[in-house]
């Protein structure tokens, strides 16, 4: 050592020439790798930021098609009340605030005592809305040629169809779009709804995008003319890194330009700076002799802590290892198998009598950052489950507590769910992750955006039924993205195939067979992603929906919360839905209030199923009690509007549940039993 060390110091000049060639050329190698990662990680920003705006626009022109549809409704039920029709206008305004004009167009003479045309319309103008109605009085005006009611005359309409933004002159020259539907009754076209989105309320959503400072987003028509912008500034391409998408289904384009002194400025500043450093470092090159008698110690260091950190990380594996859950309850396996050491994926488990909640996730990125993500998402939803009793109310705690503070724009795709066993109800929330495979067959979802993401964004719930021999396999990215030797993905197909195979086998066995058919695809090629299976099946008879309840107010509390869980199970259009738990609520606070004397405590027995009869399927609530006859439909027909104008108290209730329901029966059993059938025709 010691004459390797003489041997150095005699050539220590062509060696200070030596090092500095490489230091200009790392110098310069450096340069050209800081452009390009800078340039690579602004694409991924600018992507992302893009991506968030058109899900918040995408949700917003979601909101009008709901509105429509709540309107289309609406319309139909009161066909026979032509004065009801500018009201049902005034209050989609009145509730969506993002709505600047509705009018529904009904076919000529189709009212005939009001002549040819009648257009109840409703607008925003200035801080209040305008009601009215356009007819033949109406001169030069003839909204039967207007390409909104020519366009949404299709029967194949369902959601409702955009027509391409315009400026509309009625609206202080502003972008709009127009979303019209057809309404059909009796197989006959009866009027044409139209509803006016004003396009420059996007412009705060187009703020929100701005990945650096100065950065402008702008909302372009399908021929480059701008329909809304963050900012009035014109960026030039010259002096701007620009990115664009399209927006599917809606000719529109959103371009978010950054300026590129503040992408690259920095990088630039930097190499200015290590290029006027690298003669001061020619002087410090002297002490390269010294530096190479050092370098073996810390050599020697390196080795260490290298063997340091690799046990460290062998400890957190099994740290990590340790936190998923092995004491799966019947019918319930699942599996993780990380990339390296550690990795983001994640399955927990929750079961509570016959309910079972679960998640499945995917942390994006690689390593111990992702791990720990990894890890607090568990450990939050282990809370959640504790506190919360639906998936959308833990998916939505989750998601608030993680992107508070998040700084590195980490973030979760994750799938969460309860299973009723013995009820055989499926509720979900899919929060930007793979669709399950429900009975062998893709399940088809509409995924919100990950957890992480915005604390404040509301995720939707979905049911399914989910009766005794169903099963529900759910998956990770790195099951289907797993490729060969041949740089081939697995697939959803090839996944599908194998649940298939093994469809008569227990949970255990199809996750076995799932990871054996993945592992030999792949064969000798590296696993490139984190790979965790779950596999939930309910073997276990289904009985009608039902409670137990007491005679107290709050007792309705859990009813309304199961009674919305399997309506949503059962497909029933939100208005079905509240119609059903109104009566429901209705029903039950008669039979709280005036079944058992007051101070008495009592039981009540509600049923919630599906009945069929000759005159087709039913949605049936059966409320039982052993209090004091009482026989709801004996009473006295009441005049709702004296009633409530008088103040009078009692009978309303009534009134209203058998109004909202299609069948109301009564009967008192042989045993001392009320019981209460309330009926909606599916």
């Amino acid at each position: 050592m010691k004459k390797l060390l003489e041997n150095i110091r005699g050539k220590s000049i062509p060696l200070l020439l030596a090092a500095a060639m490489l230091i200009v050329v790392v110098v310069g190698v450096q340069y050209y790798m800081s452009i390009a990662n800078d340039d690579e990680n602004a694409r991924k920003l600018v992507n992302r930021e893009l991506h968030m705006v058109e899900q918040r626009i995408l949700n917003l022109l979601t909101e009008a098609e709901t509105s429509l549809d709540d309107m289309h409704d609406a319309t139909r039920d009161e066909l026979a009340n032509p004065e009801l029709m500018p009201g049902i206008t005034r209050e989609v305004v009145k509730q969506n605030p993002f709505i600047k004009a509705v009018a529904i167009g009904f076919v000529p003479y189709y009212y005939k005592d009001r002549g040819r045309l009648y257009e109840p319309y409703s607008m925003v103008q200035g801080d209040s809305i305008v009601t009215g109605v356009a007819d033949d009085n109406y001169e030069g005006y003839d909204y039967t040629t207007r390409a909104w009611y020519i366009d949404g005359q299709s029967r194949d309409i369902r959601r409702g169809k955009w027509g391409q933004p315009y400026v509309d002159d009625t609206q202080n020259n502003s972008y709009v779009m127009s979303l019209s539907r057809p309404v059909y009754y009796h197989g006959k076209l009866v009027a044409v709804l139209c509803l006016d989105v004003e396009l420059k309320r996007l412009r705060q959503m187009l703020k929100e995008a701005e990945p650096y400072p100065g950065s402008v987003c702008r909302l372009l028509d399908k021929d480059g003319n701008v329909l809304a912008a963050s900012s009035e500034d014109n960026p030039s391409d010259a002096d701007f890194f620009t990115d664009q998408k399209e927006i599917a289904n809606y000719d529109m384009a959103l371009v978010l330009s950054c300026p590129e002194d503040m992408i690259y400025g920095n990088t630039t500043m930097m190499n200015i700076i290590t290029f006027g450093l690298l003669f001061t470092g020619m002087l410090l090159l002297g002490f390269i002799v010294q530096r190479t008698i050092v370098y073996h110690t810390r050599l020697r260091n390196a080795r260490k802590e290298q063997e340091m950190t690799e046990h460290e990380m062998q400890i957190a594996h099994g740290i990590q290892m340790h936190m998923l859950r092995q004491d799966f309850p019947h019918g319930l396996c699942a599996t993780l198998k990380p990339m390296k050491e550690v990795g983001g994926d994640l399955y927990d488990f929750y079961q509570n009598g016959q309910d079972i909640y679960f998640i499945i996730g995917d942390v994006s990125g690689k390593g111990i950052p992702a791990a720990m993500m990894m890890a607090a998402t568990v450990n939050l939803f282990r809370m959640a489950v504790r506190h919360f009793s639906t998936p959308v109310e833990i998916t939505c705690e989750i998601n608030r507590i993680l992107s508070e503070n998040n700084s590195s724009m980490m973030f979760v795709t994750a799938f969460v769910g309860k299973i009723d066993k013995s009820h055989g109800l499926l509720t979900y929330c899919n929060a930007g992750h793979n669709p399950p495979i429900f009975n062998d067959i893709l399940m088809k979802t509409d995924p919100d955006i990950p957890i992480g993401y915005d604390a404040g964004y509301t995720y939707r719930q979905y049911g399914e039924l989910f009766p005794e021999g169903s099963r529900l396999v759910l998956y990770t990215d790195g099951v289907t993205e797993a490729r060969n030797h041949e740089k081939k993905f697995m697939g959803i197909e090839h996944l599908l195939a194998i649940t298939r195979e093994y469809s008569s086998l227990g949970a255990e066995s199809v996750v076995t067979h799932i990871m054996d058919a993945t592992q030999q695809f792949f064969g000798d090629s590296e696993q490139r992603d984190d790979i965790t299976l779950v596999c939930i099946e309910n073997d276990t008879p289904s009985q009608p929906v039902s409670l137990v309840i007491r005679n107290d107010v709050e007792e309705f509390r859990r009813v309304k919360g199961l009674l919305r869980e399997y309506c949503g199970c059962m497909k029933l259009s939100r208005r079905q839905s509240e119609r059903i738990v109104l009566a429901a609520e209705e029903a039950l606070s008669n039979v709280i209030h005036y079944a058992y004397p007051k101070g008495v405590a009592g039981k009540i027995d509600v049923t919630f199923n599906t009945t069929t009869d000759d005159d087709g399927d039913y949605f049936t609530i059966t409320i039982s009690d052993s209090g004091e006859e009482f026989n709801p439909l004996a009473q006295p027909p009441i005049d709702p509007e004296q009633t409530v104008s008088s103040g009078q108290i009692g009978g309303l209730g009534i009134y209203l549940y058998q109004q909202l329901m299609d069948d109301v029966n009564y009967e008192r059993t042989p045993d001392g039993q009320n019981v209460l059938i309330l009926k909606k025709k599916l």
